[in-house]
């Protein structure tokens, strides 16, 4: 692209078109990524807040002194989160029936996680249809330019057009040198030519087919250009949107029309029998192939730029292999499943049936599998050193870019002790420092092939690599629970997300003075600036359950949920009944000090005890968070209430559960029988 191009851009945006300026600024930045001038423009012809404040920052990165470029950065971003469009949120925009305690939510939108700017799920409105010239690198059905159903009103929707953030860039925009483009700007000002003849059906049969065709290939290709060109703008690489929620009949008011459901527990027995894909046999059968010359000399020169780019010298040598994805299950199965751990594995299940996260009958075992591999496509084992990359023994892009994320783990290891952070392969710390932890390591190893590839890819590589779609599961998932897949992902995008803010601060420095500092819980993960603040969770220490339940009982877990599970509680539960919207989640989670939950079962009768007790980080929070709660369980249970002095409670299918609330904050127990139920609230006195 010249700069004559450039300047038809300017044209188009200053003629009111910044649709049809954006796919030529998108490929002068491709051509030319520092181009300082191209990457402003385009920030002006971009209406979506999250697109917008990356090319800005682009800008800035080129050009610390740019005035204009740091003036409109600052209007669209808040505390270093990004401000979502107006209009701004209303109550209105929540299709669920709240009880009549449940306050309005706040006028402004919380602050939310990288994954959900582009999220769509079947609460939103269907995405506008693009057309074949809208080849700008993010896709407009990844990033919807504008906030989904429910949480723009119907009544809102016509401001939101007139709002600035749908048109952003209108005084900039004048602002830009003139530019006089000849033959090229006269062709601007010519009218269309009518057509003076008809056109027989046979043609029109034939031009409607190519049409079709056409747009076939256009939105296949532009799925996975748009898709792999996310990882420039940082952005998620996963189809976010495959983890939906199936609607169901609604009616005349809109809502859901969805029976009160609620799973009752159950005795759950893992299954040590994997996918008919492979068989399970005692010893693994993986045996290293040696890798081509040609092979080993492509991993010797991504060791040194990776060491380069990272800043940190190679100790060590590593293993390095390469699994074909056959046989990938098979290995990760011989290498971790074994009765201990599926005994683990079946109490693990049984707090997630309590928590309400699972049915009873889900299968972890290759949930377990698929979270021991990296989302890219491999993985790394402290233990003997070794290096696993998933494809190809010829490496080919992929195949690198996949061995720049697992060699910046064998580089934390030798400077930082992997095993002794207690994350790998099993936690042994509580869940949420494992869950920070994981985070830290995760999006440091993510934040650095991205650097790679935009560094040292050759332009071969560089485009496979731009196409590139990893599996959202290494071992097929057939009916995944809504929670697993943003679960899975929450190391890599909100991990990369909260090293990516440290190294704007101080580059690769501050990065490595985190794992001398290690984050504590999700919130700081989520909230970085809580991280820098030393700001930990609240402790929760409430008596064991055990004080007063008989033997038969015995613990699953005691631990806390952190910001980031209760907010998929909320959210992304098993039981879609109770499902809350995006945003009454996140914002009732955000406001998360602490919490502490206990799980206990009974062998013999095959059933659950369980207390949840959470604390906000001011009376406000608590509040917000408990309004939340209170619509969860009354949809969830709908119909099933029963009556008792305090709290709100329901007796459901041999389950007997309430809610409890107070200024300090809020008490979620659940036991089969009201006897049961008694007995573990006599240890909370301050829930009356």
């Amino acid at each position: 692209m010249s700069q004559t191009d450039l300047q038809r851009a300017i044209q188009l945006l200053k003629a009111g078109k910044p649709k049809e300026a954006q796919p030529i600024l998108a490929e002068i930045v491709k051509n030319d990524p520092n181009n300082e001038t191209a990457w402003f423009v385009l920030s002006l012809a971009l209406s979506n807040p999250k697109q917008q404040i990356f090319a800005l920052q682009r800008v800035l990165r080129l050009n610390p002194n740019h005035e204009k470029a740091r003036s409109r950065l600052d209007q669209l971003t808040a505390g270093g989160k990004v401000k979502p469009p107006s209009p701004q949120w209303s109550s209105s925009s929540i299709n669920v029936e709240k009880p009549a305690t449940t306050p309005e939510p706040p006028q402004e939108a919380p602050p939310v996680p990288a994954w959900m700017q582009e999220k769509q799920t079947w609460q939103a409105a269907p995405p506008q249809e693009s057309t074949p010239s809208s080849t700008f690198p993010w896709s407009e059905e990844e990033q919807p330019e504008e906030p989904p159903a429910w949480a723009m009103p119907p009544a809102e929707e016509s401001a939101y057009a007139q709002s600035p953030a749908a048109q952003p860039a209108a005084a900039e925009a004048e602002a830009l040198p003139p530019v006089e483009m000849g033959e090229a700007a006269d062709a601007e000002k010519k009218p269309a030519k009518k057509k003076g003849f008809p056109v027989s059906v046979m043609v029109m049969g034939v031009l409607l087919l190519c049409i079709v065709l056409g747009m076939i290939g256009f939105l296949s290709f532009r799925d996975s250009f748009d898709r792999a060109l996310a990882r420039l703008a940082g952005e998620p690489v996963y189809d976010v949107s495959k983890i939906t929620r199936t609607p169901k009949a609604t009616s005349e008011s809109g809502f859901l029309e969805l029976p009160p459901t609620f799973t009752p527990t159950a005795t759950y027995t893992v299954t040590l029998t994997p996918p008919a894909t492979f068989t399970p046999t005692p010893t693994a059968t993986f045996t290293p192939m040696p890798l081509p010359d040609i092979t080993l000399s492509e991993i010797e020169k991504i060791r040194l730029e990776v060491s380069e780019l990272r800043g940190l010298s190679i100790i060590e040598d590593t293993s390095d292999h390469v699994l074909l994805r056959t046989q990938a299950g098979q290995f990760l199965y011989d290498l971790y499943i074994t009765e201990e751990f599926a005994l683990e594995l079946e109490d693990e299940v049984r707090v997630l049936v309590a928590l309400g996260m699972v049915k009873p009958t889900y299968d972890l075992v290759n949930a377990t599998l698929n979270s021991r591999a990296d989302n890219v496509g491999g993985f790394y084992l402290p233990e003997n050193n070794d290096v696993y990359v998933i494809g190809e023994r010829t490496f080919t892009g992929i195949e690198k870019y996949i061995y720049a994320h697992e060699f910046t783990h064998a580089l934390q290891d030798q400077h930082y002790d992997l095993n002794s952070l207690g994350v790998y392969p099993d936690c042994i710390r509580p869940q949420q420092e494992c869950m920070a932890i994981r985070a830290l390591v995760e999006g440091d190893a993510s934040l650095s092939e991205d650097l790679w590839w935009l560094q040292y890819a050759g332009p071969q590589d560089y485009d496979s690599i731009l196409a590139y779609e990893p599996p959202d599961y290494l071992l097929p998932e057939d009916f995944p629970p809504p929670y697993l897949g943003l679960d899975n992902m929450f190391p890599y995008y909100e991990g990369q997300a909260f090293v990516e803010y440290l190294h704007n601060k101080g580059n690769w420095a501050e990065v490595n003075k985190a794992f001398a500092n290690l984050p504590t819980t999700t919130e700081q993960i989520l909230h970085p600036e809580k991280y820098e603040a030393g700001e930990g969770g609240i402790p929760v220490n409430d008596p064991p359950l055990s004080d007063v339940l008989a033997e038969e009982w015995r613990l699953l877990d005691s631990d806390a949920l952190g910001e980031w599970m209760t907010f998929l509680l909320l959210g992304y539960g098993a039981d879609y009944a109770g499902l809350l919207s995006d945003y009454v989640a996140w914002e009732a989670a955000s406001g998360w000090g602490g919490d502490q939950y206990q799980v206990y079962y009974n062998d013999e009768i095959g059933k659950h005890i369980m207390s949840l007790h959470w604390i906000g980080d001011t009376a406000q929070d608590n509040e917000q968070f408990a309004s939340a709660m209170d619509t969860y369980m009354f949809e969830r249970f709908r119909g099933m209430t029963t009556e008792r002095a305090t709290g709100t409670c329901y007796n459901v299918t041999e389950q007997y559960t309430c809610l409890f609330k107070t200024s300090q904050g809020t008490l979620w127990i659940l036991a089969p029988d009201q006897g049961s139920f008694e007995l573990v609230k006599s240890l909370y006195p301050q829930f009356p």
